[in-house]
């Protein structure tokens, strides 16, 4: 997930110019960061999800626990990991003497770390549903 976020999310040029750096469209940068973010767990979730669900388990209640504790760890691991990947924060490069400093990759919103856990659950709810899963005791309703 990490190297997926590092590798899609998008990062931008500031220009330094006496001692102050310049940044256009940070707002916008932000918002692309953390939805390459929800992009990338999101369809880690939904994986996840339908492999469980293909695979016969004869715990799938605590098997869906487990994934969603997972996930979750998996999430903060990714953001921790990506942001690491990225670039230095501006600061940093300016001190080391860069001119062009490159934004650096982080999440501005915290809830998008829930996107894969939450995304599992409901993959794995509707495929219950729809497919008409019978009960774990093998006796149906």
């Amino acid at each position: 997930m990490a190297v997926a976020w590092w590798l899609l999310a998008p990062t931008a040029q500031a220009q330094v110019q006496g001692g102050q750096v310049f940044l256009q469209g940070h707002q916008e940068l932000q918002v692309a960061q953390d939805g390459w973010f929800v992009v990338v767990a999101g369809a880690v979730g939904v994986l996840v999800a339908t492999v469980l669900a293909l695979r016969p388990s004869r715990r799938p209640v605590a098997e869906a626990l487990v994934a969603v504790a997972g996930l979750t760890v998996a999430s903060l691991l990714a953001w921790r990991l990506g942001t690491w990947l990225g670039p230095a924060p501006l600061l940093e490069q300016v001190r080391a003497g860069s001119t062009q400093p490159e934004t650096p990759l982080t999440l501005h919103t915290p809830s998008v770390l829930f996107v894969a856990p939450l995304l599992f659950s409901i993959t794995r709810f509707l495929g219950a549903v729809f497919t008409g899963d019978p009960a774990p005791d093998g006796r149906g309703r």
